[in-house]
């Protein structure tokens, strides 16, 4: 194996004090588990999220081998990985010897700086599957959204009522709402009117009824509105006082949590495109 001083690209070669050293009180109360390696391999620097997956004191994993903390790598030893070791990060599974016995999980080992040439970061599999799940979720709105625009590119006039129905519900069914609609406003902006809607099975329909519902019912939404601005309330019971009126409105609409998109013409608010989910 080559010096762990000759790990570090020339870039990255720096004392304790220069900027290699910038990132450890970045690292060091982040989400990630990361692990560096000081000349002999030791560790030298410990995040507090690798405190918690080992479930070990700062104390007991500082000046600790490698080895000693992570016994397995994929049929292998951490050490022979370190050895293959180029500028190109190394992924692979590994099995760390933790306080609370063995524990799976995925390793990332890059080379670091001079005083830290090796730096070890670690997900486990829980982490693994939440990434997972978020990168799958991400690919299925992507597609959604292809759909979407591919179907309003073909869309002649005479069907984009069709159309507009279509998305809402696409939209609707992959972000689990039980509803999804459109809305209107007056041109004076004091009232809204639903223009077209998606409701879920056994979720009564409000388009026809939902008609010139004055904004005084909701001040702090239609200030919100009025600026063009997201809203999103995720729990309607958790409103704020200056929320108290438009709380009161949710509640009698049944109204567990809402998210409303502004629809923006020539820089003015001209309606919203709206997702509630209803207090089951």
């Amino acid at each position: 194996m080559d010096s762990p001083t000759n790990l570090a690209p020339a870039s990255a070669r720096t004392g304790p004090d220069g900027p290699g050293a910038w990132w450890r009180d970045l690292v060091r109360s982040g989400s990630d588990a990361v692990v560096a390696l000081g000349p002999d391999l030791s560790c030298a620097f410990v995040s507090d999220a690798a405190h918690r997956l080992f479930a070990r004191d700062h104390a007991e994993l500082l000046g600790r081998s490698i080895e000693a903390l992570v016994p397995e790598a994929d049929g292998t030893s951490v050490m022979e990985r370190i050895d293959r070791l180029t500028d190109q990060p190394l992924s692979f599974g590994v099995e760390l010897a933790t306080a609370r016995g063995p524990v799976r999980a995925r390793a990332v080992v890059r080379r670091g700086s001079d005083d830290l040439p090796v730096v070890l970061t670690f997900l486990h599999h829980e982490q693994i599957g939440a990434a997972a799940q978020a990168l799958g979720r991400k690919v299925e709105l992507e597609h959604l959204i292809e759909r979407v625009q591919h179907r309003f590119i073909h869309t002649v006039p005479d069907e984009i009522r069709e159309v507009i129905d279509w998305c809402l519900a696409e939209v609707g069914v992959a972000l689990g709402a039980d509803r999804a609609y459109l809305l209107s406003f007056d041109h004076e902006r004091q009232c809204e009117t639903m223009t077209h809607e998606w409701a879920a099975p056994g979720i009564e329909p409000e388009l026809g009824t939902y008609v010139a519902v004055s904004w005084d019912l909701v001040p702090a939404a239609t200030e919100r509105n009025n600026s063009s601005w997201i809203s999103a309330v995720p729990d309607v019971s958790k409103l704020g006082d200056e929320w108290s009126t438009d709380r009161e409105f949710f509640e009698r609409s049944g109204l567990r949590s809402i998210l409303e998109l502004p629809l923006v013409v020539d820089g003015e608010p001209v309606g919203g495109l709206g997702f509630d989910w209803i207090t089951g």
